[in-house]
């Protein structure tokens, strides 16, 4: 069966929200809120969400490494000394798991200038760089853990402003959206991918995406509190 022929998980969680709240949804507001959901959650959009949340340290935005970028420094990084270089290059190897360069081509000393040169090039004080490598590594490690509730409920004040002040919709209408797990860390690897990619935050796909499905969803609610 195509994926897109039965319910959509997110579109369930947005259904049972709203009838939780006593509105009786119609077969068509059904259907409609799966479709929507369904392009929230197309193929693209979980690559998307897959890069994981960059963080901006000094001139250089690091990653959760890709397999390459894995490779290499298991390979070359790993081994340098002294020990702290072997730390910068875990650094270097995350700003470059996404190039098209030949940075994780370098070996030897020439690897060792590389990483050498690209951290003098931060511009950033040791404590900033070792706290951004260990939010990484932090990132990483969370993926195979289930998701605090509380951690992310401290976030959605501050993450629905942002939204609200790139958007226009207003924080509340974010809140509403974003009290869901799945769509809070989506919406904010989005707007941190984007930030780092330098693309406007409003035209990203997926966003609109979950715009479009907060609209209705919206459209429901006023419908109904007027019949």
């Amino acid at each position: 069966m195509h994926a897109t022929a039965r319910l959509s998980d997110y579109a369930k969680v947005t259904i049972d929200g709203i009838q939780a709240d006593g509105i009786a949804l119609t077969p068509v507001e059904i259907v409609t809120i799966n479709a929507l959901a369904w392009q929230v959650e197309s193929p693209e959009g979980r690559r998307q969400l897959a890069r994981g949340i960059p963080i901006e340290i000094g001139r250089a935005t690091l990653w959760p490494q890709t397999l390459a970028a894995a490779e290499w420094y298991d390979r070359v990084g790993h081994t340098m000394r002294p020990s702290w270089l072997a730390t910068i290059a875990l650094g270097y190897s995350m700003a470059h798991g996404y190039s098209e360069g030949s940075e994780l081509d370098a070996t030897g000393l020439r690897a060792w200038a590389a990483v050498a040169v690209w951290y003098a090039r931060l511009r950033c004080r040791p404590a900033a760089f070792i706290l951004a490598v260990a939010e990484i590594l932090e990132q990483e490690a969370e993926f195979e853990l289930p998701p605090d509730p509380d951690a992310t409920k401290l976030q959605i004040g501050e993450f629905s402003a942002a939204l609200a002040a790139a958007t226009g919709i207003s924080p509340e209408f974010w809140e509403r959206r974003c009290s869901q797990g799945y769509a809070f860390a989506s919406l904010h690897a989005i707007a941190k991918q984007d930030h780092a990619d330098d693309t406007p935050l409003e035209t990203d796909p997926k966003l609109r995406a979950e715009r479009a499905l907060g609209w209705y969803e919206e459209k429901i609610r006023r419908h109904h509190e007027t019949t």
